[in-house]
């Protein structure tokens, strides 16, 4: 049995090494109600004891005490998430923690299992021994989830070495283990590609691209052949086959090497790649279900644009099609419209991905941005699911162990399998909604008397559940009508009360991170329930020099400064030259000219920008837009030109930065637009300023940029005063 252990060393005077260690009885650290929840505290020095405390989902200590090392045992605890926190009594004060919850049992006769559209997507590529992927599954059968999504079904695993044959011994064993916990199979195959098999092979290209290209034509017949027989092994265990993953952005799929630089080429690519392997797969499970897969910018696409559209007027790609897989937020009755138009309006939408990922600016996240995924991953799901989505797949389930900290917070466990609350309020969303029939959206959008509501309903064996979830502000009262003589009201950790209507209304207290399920009749305003409408409260058009029109001084181009990514000095000048140009422009007398004979490093000219601090309910859009013209501008990474965004720290060092795609090769004049949205809480407490920046990253080449422009605006959205609401 795999059974994770949490402690802590310390060497204590003398030499002697020891660690508090605290192992729960039950291997997931999850329990039944009236089950005891039992510790073993152990590792301590001779005759030492520890304090310990258990504190609950609201921070509050439930339980504490002493203890020698032994057992200790905690009953009568109410459903949700706990941690037990120790520290050794005496001068070494070392110090554990273990969380564990307290969770029914899921009973899956007692469900309309076919309805359960609650999954989650597992480790990607990284090492994942075959105990992690049994153990990570046990915690998905503990709360019911039906959907796991796995990129383990896939040519690079299976046979990463060219020159030995396909291994399918670990594939076997893991769509075992998920047959044996009854889930349902969502398999990313095809993507990463064996980079071995690649067309970048023996190229210039960036490492990184390798297993992100269309397969060498000497590999052509070998790919067939490869996932023929992985269909035909596990066509009748895989529920949906998905070609690719974000393939509409140029992270994650570039085509074929000669077709850099053009993005309509390499869309192209995609689709033959697509219906190659589609038809391929189809040999060997001629009723497999095949898709391609995007981003949340579906059905526009992200690098390669109007993507869906593109894909569909293909009619092989059409006919290979059995459904659409997408990421995250985007909306299906614009991605309905547009495969209406190629006659395939019924098919599937599934979301591979989706849910909480609260960014963190810090190694350690904070309680409330761990908390923060709740309140996201309840909207996300209820939205989709109200649309018709099915497979929704929670990113992720685990933290990626292998990975550092990335600035976001994704998986409802910890890398090491420490239960974070969102798995918790995950099991409280299957128990309660994975069977129930979405019934639209409620209009209560102005019943709190700070922020604003969603209000989703959910009919489920005769009887109606309303999930209401606060935003814009940290607490608020709300006043609902019911006509209801009580009501169940059910908190994400799955604690129920009874509440009784005064007059027809019922009252609450809320917290932004802590939406609340109410079984029994709510009613709201007529109408359907929407999202309050923003209002503009601040615009400023930022000066910026951006036609480069104002009179140079020296080397030096007002408004703007040379840098490069990570803040700290300026690039050499060597192979870096930027200038005024009067005889390539776009409008006006002159554009700004960057050239570089020698492959520069990220280098770029930069525009620092203060902006307005945002008040409860704001939120800020920053729109840039330039027009650029390339020559021969060639690099061999993941580089070219590109705009980036960056927040900056008072000292000019970088917190985090948001890129716009890469252009390489020849372009005549062309239009950019990058749009990005930042909430009160994106600001992290060191942030000081903005820097646009505008890169001819590792490469060499010539760029020109004109009509430079950038516009903030600031939104108040629901917010604390009713007037914001139309």
């Amino acid at each position: 049995m795999f059974k994770p252990t949490l402690f802590a060393a310390v060497l204590l005077a003398g030499g002697v090494l020891t660690a508090l260690e605290l192992t729960p009885s039950a291997d997931t650290a999850v329990y039944a109600p009236g089950e005891p929840v039992r510790f073993t505290v152990s590792k301590l020095p001779a005759n030492g004891r520890a304090a310990y405390r258990v504190i609950d989902f609201d921070r509050k200590t439930v339980r504490s005490g002493e203890t020698a090392p032994g057992n200790l045992e905690f009953t009568g605890l109410p459903r949700g998430w706990y941690e037990l926190q120790a520290e050794t009594v005496g001068n070494a004060g070392e110090k554990a923690r273990y969380p564990f919850a307290v969770i029914p049992e899921f009973d899956r006769s007692q469900t309309d299992w076919e309805k359960n559209q609650f999954g989650v997507m597992v480790a990607p590529h990284t090492r994942y021994p075959l105990a992690h992927r049994d153990f990570d599954a046990k915690f998905m059968e503990r709360i019911g989830v039906r959907w796991v999504r796995t990129h383990r079904l896939n040519w690079i695993q299976i046979q990463p070495d060219e020159h030995k044959a396909p291994d399918w011994a670990t594939a076997d064993r893991e769509v075992e283990i998920y047959k044996k916990r009854g889930l349902s199979i969502v398999a990313t195959t095809a993507w990463p590609f064996p980079a071995w098999a690649s067309s970048g092979r023996g190229t210039q290209i960036d490492a990184y691209y390798l297993d992100k290209m269309f397969p060498a034509d000497k590999y052509i017949e070998q790919t067939k052949k490869f996932h023929t027989e992985l269909a035909r092994r596990y066509g009748d265990k895989v529920d949906y086959w998905e070609i690719g993953n974000e393939i509409d952005a140029e992270n994650f799929w570039i085509g074929r090497y000669k077709h850099q630089g053009d993005k309509a080429a390499i869309m192209q690519d995609y689709i033959e790649f697509y219906i190659m392997i589609a038809k391929a797969l189809r040999a060997g499970a001629p009723a497999a279900k095949i898709g391609p897969n995007t981003t949340g910018s579906a059905p526009d696409g992200n690098t390669y644009r109007d993507w869906l559209n593109v894909f569909l007027q293909n009619p092989e790609a059409r006919k290979q099609m059995d459904y659409f897989s997408t990421h995250y937020f985007p909306s299906v009755p614009e991605i309905r419209k547009v495969l209406a138009r190629y006659g395939k309006g019924d098919v599937d939408i599934i979301f591979t991905e989706i849910g909480g990922m609260a960014h963190s600016y810090r190694k350690v996240p904070t309680w409330e941005e761990t908390c923060r995924n709740i309140r996201i991953t309840c909207t996300h799901y209820a939205t989709q699911l109200q649309a018709g989505g099915k497979a929704l797949c929670k990113f992720l389930l685990r933290d990626i162990p292998e990975l550092p900290p990335q600035g976001w917070i994704a998986g409802m466990l910890e890398g090491d399998f420490k239960l974070r609350p969102e798995y918790v309020a995950f099991a409280t969303l299957i128990r309660e909604i994975g069977d129930a029939d979405p019934a639209g959206r409620i209009n209560i959008t102005r019943r709190s008397d700070k922020g604003w509501l969603h209000g989703f309903r959910f009919r489920r064996g005769g009887k109606t559940l309303t999930l209401v979830i606060l935003n814009d502000a940290p607490k608020a009262a709300v006043t609902l009508d019911s006509a209801s003589k009580e009501l169940r009201v059910i908190d994400m950790m799955g604690r129920e009360t009874t509440q009784i209507p005064q007059n027809g209304k019922l009252v609450l207290e809320m917290d932004s991170d802590r939406p609340l399920l109410i079984e029994g009749d709510i009613s709201g305003e007529p109408g359907e329930g929407r999202d309050p409408e923003p209002v503009l409260v601040q615009e400023i058009n930022v000066k910026c020099n951006g036609d480069f029109e104002m009179p140079v001084r020296g080397a030096t181009i007002p408004y703007w400064h040379l840098g490069y990514d990570t803040g700290k000095g300026t690039p050499e000048q060597v192979g870096f030259l930027v200038s005024v140009d009067d005889k390539v422009k776009h409008s006006g007398r002159q554009a700004l000219k960057i050239h570089a004979e020698k492959r520069t490093g990220f280098y770029a000219v930069c525009h620092t920008m203060t902006v307005p601090k945002l008040k409860l309910g704001q939120y800020m859009v920053v729109t840039y837009r330039w027009w650029a013209k390339g020559e021969k501008i060639d690099s061999i990474d993941k580089a070219g030109f590109a705009p980036s965004l960056s927040m900056r720290r008072k000292d000019n060092s970088r917190i985090h930065w948001r890129d716009g795609d890469f252009e390489r090769g020849t372009f005549d004049w062309m239009a950019g637009e990058q749009v990005r949205k930042y909430e009160q809480n994106d600001f992290p407490p060191d942030f000081n300023h903005f820097s646009l920046e505008f890169y001819l990253g590792k490469s060499t080449g010539t760029l020109w940029l004109d009509d430079v422009s950038i516009n903030i605006k600031v939104m108040q959205r629901g917010a604390s005063e009713a007037r914001y609401l139309k």
